[in-house]
């Protein structure tokens, strides 16, 4: 069997995206640490 090789460009917009979900996960995650060690 021959191996086919998918190579996908991903426009300006797909990429710009993708850094705006990486960021706000990565924000949600530092905002939940410290909302979990805030004392009660």
């Amino acid at each position: 069997m021959r191996e086919v090789s998918h190579h996908v460009r991903l426009t300006s917009a797909e990429i710009a995206n993708l850094w705006s979900q990486y960021l706000n996960d990565s924000m949600a995650i530092c905002v939940l640490r410290h909302l979990l060690k805030l004392p009660r």
